[in-house]
């Protein structure tokens, strides 16, 4: 501009410099509008003028004010006046006039509708203050706002929704919008605010507050609000309500009680928008919730029906809140709380108590009861509930506080000749309960005196009476005499009382004091006696006499001992009058005896007991008369005994009870029951009282067998042994019985039973048993105890037993009677029991073994019992008339006479410095070092100089009886000692045979000898090692056997010879000839049984028998032939133990017995159990066999084995004692077979013809041949040892095989479930399947070996032990030990403890194991169902 300017005034052309004076005239004095378009001048639309835009207006005004605001404090409305720049709110262009000028703010767009009254904001702001000092433009105020603003106000709530409930405007979103640049424009406006309370007073925009838009703003709905009350709605308050809106909810005050009431909580999400300041300037003019004031005069410009929605607590809380704001200066604060309805009366209703009614406050407890009386017609008065917000500031609001007693007084007592029945039953309840009040004895006159003249109750006649009409019917006597209608009814009582006891006590008392009458006379108690004694004579209404007779007793006790009557000499007048009725006595006493009084016959005192305890009817019911007494004190008694009563039932009473009663039949549980309990509590009794105990004597009066029976004294002791082996002939007290042991010692039982007892039990048994053949087994049981018994306490006793009094001692002899003691023998011999006992035939009566009566096995224990016995009854000692003596006659020396090696072996072991080193050692260790060295070197010397062994080629002895020899008494024997003063000989059997058997038997007997030399010394725990020493051939085995035997029990170990043997082990030589070939056996579990394997028997057990329909010869069972191997045969395949006599040794050395020979005419071989004893009986049970063999149709395989059991049964090897009889039987077998076989019947076929069996016949031959051998070299004594199957049998395990098998399949299922879980993410799941699965495997293969469950708590210890079960379960453990390696494991899987914090089961594990672990568990799994299957 600026070129153009100079290129005009280089040219010639005149121009003008441009000022903005210049400028303002310029455009003063054009007219501005655009000719094109109209002829009109300003206003115009600034698009419509020359200027064009708001931009251009913009810089022309600024340029046109540049000089201007320089001149800061000069009017420049002369200069801008009429200058045509000012463009407004509609974007009209116009005049700037000083007289009319526009309102200017940046919050224009509130003022929609205005805009040609508001400059544009954009244009002229930055000139602001330049055309406001020329009153060219105004700044927009809050009080130049309002007459635009309310009309804008009102266009808006046209458009909102209208709450019907509460009548206010529910903003819409347009509304909101607009609300919110409102209360910015007046946040602006008041942004320099002061309190209300502020002494400023000027108009200036600087101090307006948002008090004085409050005022402005009264009564539009500008104030966004939300209602909790509607559930947070949202609404538009008038400003003027502002005080009534609370800013927020808080636990702490009680703004959700006044929310409830209606109040409205300031939007805060609105103002927010705005910023926090904005709540600086809303809080001075909100509701403060913490003024109790303030809250009070809000709460009482509400509708008083909105207090109907608070809760009674929050009633409560609200009262307390305001009534903690009472002062008594502050009388306007009380007129306004009392106006609200918050003050709770007594019937629960919420009032105000700010009218003219009295107000009280009824601080009562008793009247609650009796709501009725509450609610009488007393006009004036607002009785309000006594709870603590009333009561807190009675005081304050001078409310008067009422008790029960003073609202009785004060407003029932004026009334009570005008209630109801029903009321005046509930004064009486409510004077009977304010009896208690401290102020009751006060008053109670005035109310005794009121109550007195009314009619209070009705009568059975149906009349209201006062009190004095009525007696006490508390008074038995008085019940008892008058009519009923004399009596208060019960429904009264019922009423007022209840079933409270002390209540009705009270109610008596009062109605005493109001005149019911409740005292008896002396006179009527005299004459009611009589009365009652006059019509006892005739029967007359026994019932009802037995009902009046103990009230009359008690009524007369109860007078006499009144001191303050006088009537002390009452029961002495009445003593011989028959007016009572005793004690009935108890059902099962009269069941048990008759009383001595008829129940219904009426005594007098005078002679009769007193019932002061119930066990006096036990005591003396048959001997006395026994009166109840309805109490007990020390003056009764003694006024009672003045009139002729006992306290106590004498003891000479007491015992002629017993005596009545001792012989009187019980036949029944509940009379023995009865007797028990009586005599015990004579028991007690008469311990406790000084009696005479011959008043007893004879008499059965000691309860025994369990109460059952009475014996006598004599047959009782206080402590007895084994006292149920001696019954029914002596018996111990009772433990029931123990606290009587001071009454028994007094009527002569004895502590312990006695020698001479133990006696009589014997001689009873005797008795009882005398012509009887045998003692029956408890007579049995009782005699052993008591020769038991006997023989201890002689024992223990000695000389001071009274045994001697004893003339006949009745024992035990062997024929199981009894004789007389010094009839009978005693067996004190050393020989052989059944040898001795078989030879004496009943010559003599021999003492039962004392061994059998409880006494021990030591026999010289036993003798020294019996010799402690007087001599007159002691047994005489077979010993002393027997002996044993070798048969010297038959005796030869044997032929090699000093060279004999047998008895040379023995010399030489004797005589050795090996068993000489032994014997001392041994001798000294039994004495545990007390015998020295030297001590024992003597005893060896005195022992083994004095010995001398003779060998013979036989040796007998036989029993000598008084010079006597027993026949049938000779016996052979390997050894016979002969002692004599010079020293000992030792006679042995020649035998040709070192086996260690005859060694052993022969040593045995030395040993004894030698301990006898020894004086016993060694015990019967080193006895074993001096057998052992004897055996030892050099002195390091010696020292070996010496050092092995330093532990005491090794005598305690069994011989191997003794053990069952194992399943699969060979069965002997010696027992094949005992293997039963019959081919029908049955077969039970755990059985032994000889299977026969590769042409070898061995030992197999019955496990189980197969179900099965199978034929008899094909029955099937289950066999276990090793440690873990069970299989499945039939009863073919199995051989059955047969016992077999025992063939005796032969009498000679040089005795051999050739084949075919039978070795003994008294030996038995298995064939003797054969039933067939001809041939015609053996072809019989032959055809029977085969022709059932024929047709049941067996295998090729089975009908060979049950041939074979045919054939080896009659082989002749095999039945060597009848050979003639098995040899024709056998034949005829052979013949059968092949006829059978080829269909011929040619009798006269050779039995070794073409049958299909020749080709095993002579495998079958060997094997009978075997038997035989064995069986001779066993006979022989080539085999001394054998197995004993039926003496040491135990029992086998059981398997389960079904239950096994159950146990595998939840095992693959277990498995299966597991598989599931691969790859899921859980493996800790997975391998604790895998551990279930496991588990159960080891599970089943445990059913399969013992059929129970394992006890193993671990899948590791349960392997262990499975592994032993088979072969193919060796490599359990192995495989358990991968799979716990792998995490099978049953706790780690599931448990968190098992794990480190935080770590839990889940991602413990690492997935790639699943597979691993199942392959394995998989393997083991399969291993155990191969096992079990």
């Amino acid at each position: 501009m600026k070129k153009v300017w100079n290129s005009f005034k280089s040219a010639g052309i005149e121009v003008k410099s441009v000022s903005p004076a210049a400028v303002r005239n310029f455009l003063k004095e054009r007219t501005l509008h655009d000719s094109t378009q109209n002829n009109m001048n300003l206003p115009q639309p600034i698009s419509a003028t020359p200027i064009g835009d708001k931009s251009r207006c913009s810089q022309l005004l600024v340029f046109c004010l540049k000089d201007l605001l320089k001149k800061a404090n000069t009017d420049i409305s002369g200069s801008v006046h009429g200058l045509p720049l000012l463009l407004t709110r509609d974007q009209v262009l116009r005049v700037f006039d000083c007289k009319s000028p526009k309102l200017i703010s940046r919050y224009n767009r509130l003022f929609s509708g205005y805009e040609e009254e508001f400059a544009d904001y954009l244009t002229n702001a930055r000139h602001m203050q330049v055309l406001q000092a020329g009153n060219l433009v105004n700044a927009l105020t809050v009080p130049s706002a309002v007459k635009y603003l309310k009309p804008i106000l009102q266009l808006y709530l046209q458009g909102c929704e209208v709450d019907k409930l509460t009548g206010l405007h529910v903003p819409n979103n347009k509304i909101q919008k607009w609300l919110q640049g409102l209360w910015r424009f007046w946040r602006f406006c008041t942004s320099n605010v002061k309190p209300a309370t502020s002494t400023n007073t000027s108009d200036d925009d600087e101090s307006l507050t948002l008090s004085k838009v409050r005022e402005l703003f009264e009564d539009c709905c500008m104030l966004p609000v939300v209602c909790p009350r509607l559930n947070n709605q949202h609404f538009l308050l008038k400003m003027k309500d502002m005080p009534r809106v609370i800013q927020c909810a808080s636990d702490e005050d009680m703004s959700k009680i006044l929310f409830k009431l209606g109040f409205m909580r300031l939007d805060s999400t609105f103002f927010l928008k705005m910023g926090f300041t904005v709540f600086s300037l809303l809080s001075p003019e909100l509701m403060k919730v913490t003024s109790k004031s303030s809250i009070l005069d809000k709460v009482c410009e509400i509708n008083q029906s909105e207090f109907s929605q608070l809760s009674t607590e929050e009633m409560k809380e609200l009262q307390c809140f305001l009534q903690n704001g009472l002062s008594r200066e502050n009388q306007e604060y009380h007129r306004k709380l009392k106006s609200l309805p918050i003050f709770q009366t007594i019937h629960g209703e919420r009032v105000r108590i700010d009218g003219p009614e009295a107000v009280f406050i009824l601080n009562v407890s008793k009247l609650e009861s009796f709501p009725d009386l509450l609610m009488l017609p007393v006009n004036g008065s607002i009785f309000l509930k006594d709870n603590n917000e009333n009561l807190s500031e009675s005081k304050t609001l001078n409310i008067q506080v009422l008790d029960d007693l003073e609202y009785f007084l004060k407003f029932l007592l004026p009334l009570l000749h005008k209630l109801t029945e029903t009321q005046l039953l509930h004064c009486i309840k409510l004077v009977l309960s304010l009896q208690c009040h401290v102020k009751y004895p006060e008053s109670e006159e005035k109310i005794i005196s009121s109550m007195k003249t009314v009619n209070l109750v009705r009568s059975s006649q149906g009349t209201m009476e006062r009190a004095s009409y009525f007696y006490d019917e508390g008074v038995k006597l008085y019940k008892a005499m008058l009519p009923e209608e004399k009596f208060v009814p019960q429904n009264f009582w019922s009423e007022v009382c209840k079933t409270d006891t002390l209540q009705m006590a009270c109610s008596k008392a009062l109605l005493k004091q109001l005149g019911m009458k409740h005292d008896v006379s002396r006179d009527e108690i005299i004459n009611f006696a009589y009365q009652i004694e006059s019509e006892a004579k005739g029967h007359q209404k026994l019932e009802e006499l037995k009902k009046k007779s103990p009230i009359l007793f008690r009524a007369a006790i109860e007078m006499a001992c009144d001191d303050k009557k006088e009537q002390k000499r009452l029961l002495e007048s009445i003593a011989n009058i028959k007016f009572i009725f005793p004690v009935e006595i108890q059902q099962e006493l009269r069941s048990y005896h008759k009383p001595s009084a008829d129940e219904s016959t009426a005594v007098a005192i005078r002679g009769s007991v007193i019932d002061r305890d119930p066990e006096f009817q036990q005591l003396v019911w048959t001997s006395m008369h026994i009166i109840p007494l309805p109490y007990y004190s020390d003056n009764l008694l003694q006024k009672i005994k003045a009139a002729g009563a006992f306290e106590h039932p004498p003891s000479q009473s007491v015992t002629s009870n017993l005596s009545n009663i001792c012989d009187s039949p019980c036949d029944s549980a509940k009379l023995l029951s009865t007797r028990a309990k009586v005599f015990r509590r004579c028991y007690g009794y008469m311990q406790r009282n000084n009696f005479q105990s011959r008043q007893l004597t004879g008499l059965p009066v000691v309860l025994v067998e369990k109460d059952t029976k009475l014996v006598r004294t004599e047959e009782v002791c206080l402590s007895l042994k084994h006292c149920q082996d001696l019954r029914p002939y002596l018996y111990k007290t009772q433990k029931d019985d123990v606290i009587y042991t001071d009454f028994f010692k007094k009527i002569g039982i004895h502590l312990e039973a006695t020698a001479v007892q133990y006696c009589n039990v014997l001689a009873a048994v005797h008795a009882d048993s005398c012509d009887k053949l045998n003692l029956n087994p408890n007579q049995q049981i009782t005699v052993k105890r008591a020769v038991e018994q006997l023989f201890r306490l002689i024992e223990s006793e000695g000389n001071q037993s009274p045994v001697e009094l004893v003339e006949i001692l009745y024992l035990p002899s062997v024929d199981g009677r009894l004789y007389p003691s010094s009839s009978l023998y005693y067996n004190d011999t050393v020989c052989e029991t059944r040898r001795l006992e078989e030879a004496l035939d009943n010559k003599v009566l021999l003492l039962e073994k004392l061994s059998e009566c409880h006494l021990g096995a030591d026999i010289y224990v036993h003798q020294r019992m019996l010799e402690l016995l007087p001599l007159k009854i002691q047994p005489n000692m077979l010993s002393q008339f027997t002996e044993e003596k070798m048969v010297e006659s038959g005796m030869e020396p044997c032929e090699y006479v000093t060279g004999c090696a047998f008895s040379g072996w023995f010399e030489e072991h004797l005589s050795s410095a090996a068993f000489r080193h032994g014997l001392i050692c041994l001798i000294r260790g039994q004495s545990e070092g007390k015998i020295t060295q030297e001590e024992a070197v003597d005893m060896w010397k005195k022992t083994f100089g004095s010995i001398q062994i003779v060998c013979c080629k036989s040796l007998e002895t036989q029993l000598w009886l008084g010079g006597e020899s027993l026949h049938s008494t000779t016996a052979e024997t390997d050894v016979y000692v002969k002692r004599s003063q010079q020293g000992c000989i030792f006679y042995l059997k020649h035998s040709e045979d070192m086996a260690p058997k005859v060694i052993t038997g022969i040593i045995m007997t030395l040993t004894k000898e030698i301990n006898g030399f020894l004086g016993n010394r060694i015990g019967s725990n080193h006895l074993p090692v001096l057998v052992q020493l004897l055996m030892c051939d050099s002195l390091e085995e010696v020292q070996k056997i010496l050092a092995k035997n330093s532990i005491l029990d090794s005598f305690e170990k069994e011989s191997s010879s003794h053990n069952l043997p194992a399943p699969g082990t060979p069965i002997p030589e010696e027992w094949h000839d005992s293997l039963d070939m019959d081919v029908l056996n049955n077969f039970e579990e755990g059985e032994y049984v000889g299977y026969s394997v590769n042409d070898t028997y061995i030992n197999a057990v019955i496990v189980e028998l197969l179900p099965g329909a199978f034929g008899k010869y094909e029955a099937k069972y289950k066999i276990q032939i090793g440690q873990d191997e069970i299989i499945e045969v039939t009863s073919l395949d199995l051989f059955q133990f047969k016992r077999a006599a025992k063939p005796r040794q032969a009498t000679s050395t040089a005795l051999q017995v050739v084949e075919g020979a039978v070795p003994n005419s008294s030996q038995t071989s298995s064939s003797t159990r054969f039933s067939s004893t001809s041939l015609e009986e053996a072809k019989t049970e032959t055809d029977k066999y085969l022709a059932d063999i024929w047709s049941s149709g067996l295998s090729k395989e089975m009908r060979e084995k049950a041939i074979k059991r045919l054939y080896i049964k009659w082989h002749p090897d095999k039945n060597p004692d009848r050979i003639s009889l098995a040899t024709e039987a056998f034949q005829y077998l052979m013949q059968r077979i092949e006829e059978l076989t080829t269909g011929k019947t040619n009798k006269s076929s050779n039995s070794r013809g073409n049958s299909h069996f020749q080709d095993i016949y002579q495998q079958w031959n060997q094997e009978a041949g075997r038997h035989r051998r064995g069986r001779e070299r066993f006979y022989t004594g080539s085999h001394s040892s054998s197995y004993n199957f039926w003496d040491h049998f135990e029992n086998v395990p059981k398997p389960d095989t079904e239950e096994a098998r159950r146990w595998c399949r939840q095992a693959r299922c277990d498995l299966k479930a597991a598989s599931n879980d691969t790859g899921g993410g859980s493996t800790e799941w997975c391998l604790f399947k895998v551990h279930q699965a496991v588990e159960k495997s080891l599970i089943a293969a445990e059913y399969k070996r013992n059929g129970k469950h394992p006890t193993s708590t671990s899948i590791s210890s349960a392997a262990s032990v499975v592994s032993n079960y088979n072969s193919q379960l060796r490599d359990l453990p192995e495989i358990v030990s991968i799979l716990k390696q792998l995490g099978v494991d049953a706790k780690k899987t599931q448990y968190p403890n098992c794990h480190t914090f935080p770590h839990i089961p889940n991602g413990q594990f690492r997935s790639e194991n699943e597979k691993k672990a199942m392959d394995k568990a998989s393997e083991l799994l399969t291993r155990v169902e191969a096992y079990v299957n």
